[in-house]
């Protein structure tokens, strides 16, 4: 979709693409990435809409043209650079609440460590594949754009990094560690502008204790000063199944009673609140059980703790 430089404010012809192929985005209404070419001839200048929903400038459209970048462009139409680009400003909204938190101490910190010598629950190595060209730009934007703690480590105010991760993944295309890749994925490459002084004070003498820690101790604080610690996966079930209990109980009396209408369900007497149950009973039901295992109720995402 092309705006001529007849178009409103006589400025200079502007074209949409939307990347598609990539990350198994198929859909001109969720591309990959929404790109657009602002005048024309050798004067054009490339534009990429960014996690922040601005414009920057940027040469991936010319990459994926010559065939340096995966993925295949098609030209957007009105309509769609609109809904990506509202899309883009609703995510942007979430993930700023996020970065507040995070620059303002409300997250427990923890030390990232090397995808090559990160070790799962039961101590054995994690699997990773090499990052992709991509990939690797924005990690290391990513790790050496992020405040610093001290001369060689960076935090984002969730977590700390030496300035060696940076290092890896610029020469060796080596990830993150699953915990910390995914973060980075969630908050979209996005970073808080400055950190709170506490914070990085807090972020200062987790360094120090793990200086001292016995070799394959990870490293983290138990809360946030003032939180209590998250609760464990049992404590999150088991606070579910009372809540369950509790949620029957409250809408026992008021939901319909109705086992002909469910021959073949020989345990509907015990569970007949959960088959019955009216719409606004349900949405209070997922609202809270949400809440309980840790998931955003508004946005559906798990609550980084």
């Amino acid at each position: 979709m092309s705006e001529s430089a007849g178009g409103p404010g006589g400025g200079p012809a502007v074209a949409y693409y939307v990347r598609l192929g990539v990350g198994g985005k198929d859909r001109a209404w969720d591309p990959y990435q929404l790109l657009r070419e602002v005048g024309s001839g050798s004067g054009a200048v490339e534009e990429v809409l960014g996690p922040d929903a601005e414009w920057h400038r940027g040469d991936v459209l010319g990459r994926v043209r010559r065939g340096e970048l995966p993925g295949h462009l098609e030209e957007a139409e009105q309509f769609i650079v609109r809904n990506v680009v509202r899309a883009y400003r609703e995510e942007f909204e979430v993930q700023a609440g996020y970065l507040r938190r995070q620059a303002e101490g409300g997250f427990a910190l923890r030390l990232a460590v090397a995808a090559h010598v990160a070790r799962d629950a039961e101590g054995r190595p994690v699997p990773h594949e090499p990052l992709s060209i991509e990939d690797t730009e924005a990690l290391v934007r990513y790790l050496t754009s992020a405040p610093l703690v001290n001369a060689d480590f960076h935090t984002d105010g969730r977590w700390i990094w030496s300035s060696d991760l940076a290092t890896l993944a610029d020469s060796y295309r080596l990830p993150l560690e699953p915990e910390f890749a995914q973060h980075v994925r969630d908050r979209r490459y996005l970073l808080p502008h400055t950190i709170h002084p506490d914070v990085l004070r807090r972020a200062g003498a987790l360094l120090e204790a793990a200086a001292s820690a016995p070799p394959g101790q990870r490293v983290r604080e138990q809360s946030a000063p003032g939180q209590p610690p998250p609760p464990t996966a049992e404590q999150r079930q088991q606070a579910l199944s009372d809540w369950h209990q509790e949620w029957q109980e409250r809408h026992s009396s008021s939901t319909p009673f109705r086992p002909e209408r469910h021959p073949d369900d020989p345990d509907y007497n015990l569970h007949h609140v959960d088959v019955d149950a009216e719409d606004q009973a349900e949405v209070e039901y997922w609202q809270r059980a949400d809440e309980i295992m840790g998931i955003d109720p508004r946005t559906g995402r798990r609550i980084d703790t």
